[in-house]
This record gives C-alpha cells, sequence and structure tokens, in this order.
C-alpha cells in the first residue's frame, strides 16, 4: 500500500509556479496530500524563461527574462482541532538576468532575497492529525483543504526600475485543494482553485502606481504509481484576470493563460522525497504572461 509523505503546503514558482518564487502557484500535482505531525524543510529550486521582469504574471514589453530561485521552506505540520494543519515560511534566493527582446541588449542582472512569503493551511476533511507511528498504518482517502499564503514586500525593489526580485506589494492568496483517490493513494485526481489579490506599489518606475485586479488560478493534475514508489502526473493550469493598470491607465489587459503540467516524484532516503516538475504556457491571451518554468523539490520530513 502507497503511504505517500508530501508538503502539506508551500509556495513560487513554482511555480511556480510558478515560476517558483515564493508566491508561486502549484502547478504540479500532489502538492498538497497529508503528512504527519513535525516538523517540514524544503530545498526548492525553479529556473523560469518568461517575458515578465521577474515578478510572477506582471508580463513587460519586450522584455525576455531568465529567473532562477532557490527557495528555503520550513513548516510546521500541527493538530488542528484533530485535523492536518500547519505554519511555514518561504525564504526565496534569486538570481535575475532580463534583455531587450528587439536590441538583444541585457536590461537588469540581479542577485539578491525575493519577497518571502508565509504560509497557514488547515484540512476540511481527509487528513486527520497524526503522528509518526499512526501515519504508517493510516490509509489514503479522498482530501480537501484550505491553504493562505501571504506575501511580504520584503526582496529587494529598486523603484527606478521595471525588473526587480521584489514586487514592493503585499499578496495574499487563499486556495481550495480537492483530491481524490479510489485505490488508497496509487492514483490521485487533484483540483485546485486559488485567487490572488494583491495592494498596490505606490513606487512604480519612480512615483508611478501599479495596480493589478485579482487573479484566479484554476488546476487538475492527475498522477498515479508508475513503478514501486515512482509516481507521474500530467495537469492543465488556467489563468484568469490580473489585470495591470499604471496610474489608472490599462498596461496590460484583463489575462487568460493556459499552461500544461508534468510532474513526477519518488522517496529518497527515509523521510525524504524529491519531485520534478515541468510547466508551460499553451495558450494565452494578447499581452498576457508567458513562461517555461522547472522545478525541483527536495523534502525532508523529521
Amino acid at each position: 500500500m502507497l503511504k505517500p509523505i508530501l508538503r502539506p503546503l508551500v509556495s513560487m514558482v513554482l511555480g511556480c509556479c510558478a515560476t517558483f518564487s515564493s508566491t508561486a502557484y502549484s502547478q504540479i500535482a500532489r502538492s498538497y496530500l497529508n503528512a504527519p505531525q513535525g516538523n517540514l524543510a524544503m530545498y526548492a529550486y525553479s529556473g523560469v524563461r518568461s517575458n515578465t521582469g521577474g515578478v510572477e504574471n506582471l508580463p513587460i514589453p519586450l522584455t525576455e527574462t531568465r529567473l532562477q530561485t532557490q527557495s528555503l521552506i520550513y513548516s510546521r505540520i500541527l493538530d488542528v482541532g484533530g485535523r492536518t494543519g500547519g505554519l511555514g515560511a518561504v525564504l526565496p534566493i534569486q538570481d535575475l538576468l532580463s534583455f531587450n527582446t528587439e536590441s538583444n541588449v541585457v536590461t537588469a542582472r540581479e542577485s539578491g532575497i525575493g519577497d518571502p512569503s508565509v504560509t497557514f493551511e488547515a484540512n476540511l476533511f481527509g487528513a486527520p492529525a497524526l503522528q509518526r507511528e499512526e501515519f504508517k498504518d493510516w490509509t489514503p482517502g479522498d482530501y480537501c483543504g484550505l491553504h493562505f499564503t501571504f506575501g511580504l514586500p520584503l526582496g529587494q525593489y529598486d523603484p527606478n526600475s521595471a525588473v526587480n526580485l521584489g514586487a514592493n506589494r503585499f499578496m495574499f492568496r487563499p486556495l481550495l485543494n480537492y483530491s481524490i483517490t479510489r485505490d488508497e493513494g496509487k492514483s490521485w485526481l487533484d483540483f485546485y482553485s486559488s485567487v490572488a489579490f494583491y495592494s498596490a506599489n505606490d513606487e512604480y518606475l519612480g512615483t508611478s502606481v501599479l495596480k493589478q485586479s485579482p487573479l484566479t488560478d484554476i488546476e487538475l493534475h492527475y498522477s498515479r504509481t508508475v513503478y514501486d514508489r515512482l509516481w507521474a502526473g500530467v495537469g492543465v493550469v488556467g489563468l484568469f484576470g490580473g489585470r495591470v493598470e499604471v496610474n489608472d491607465v490599462v498596461a496590460t489587459p484583463t489575462q487568460q493563460i493556459g499552461r500544461y503540467a508534468l510532474t513526477a516524484g519518488t522517496p529518497m532516503f527515509k523521510g525524504s522525497t524529491a519531485i520534478f516538475g515541468y510547466n508551460s504556457t499553451f495558450a494565452r491571451s494578447e499581452g498576457a504572461a508567458d513562461a517555461n518554468s522547472f522545478i525541483l523539490q527536495l523534502i525532508y520530513l523529521f
């Protein structure tokens, strides 16, 4: 019987997913499965090629950016009313290279700290709070939970540049996941739905004010154990909204983005898991964000 031990919540690439920055969307399968009470440490790497300036889903005309993010993540898995919950923190360390797509001239090269985030989650059903010994005998079933990410504007930011590691704004993203298994965890159908809300950046290119409307993310992933404890998955991601205004003038219209996602994972030594992911934009509205991402997560429960 498969006994998956995965992180309850992470944020960047993704994401990121997005992307896989500190505020990344999941964009990989099995992001929110149950785990025993205790501590979770993760090293996450993402390499992203996009038309943004380093800030996820915030496109800049005539710009291509290559962003590498190494995130250090800690989560404490807790008993919240008899069900699994968690508190966590994400610290992204980033390296960015941007250039003009017409002239091929480098416009920015930065290394430093991106926007950190804190996370909270609570299971609604399907994930009882279990000690490690109890978890060994637990049979996975359908799972539903709420997950909250708070992005903090503490990353490196230059108000005179459109390309930055930090966004200079707060972000709040509630997410609902519903994961279904009919074979005790050998295969999973994961549904994620979230909405990201952003505060205004009142130091954009000097004294301009940048606003972005809420961005909705809907994802569906299917994964299955393919050999021993190795599993693989495929998914589709839809992003809707995220209109950008600068001084109340529309800079990027409402975005509609379609991405596909590929994921694979396997346990390593006791208490550890490695997850690999790739996602890419296959359809988008004019002016919307366009991104291709590779994701690696190394997870250790203790």
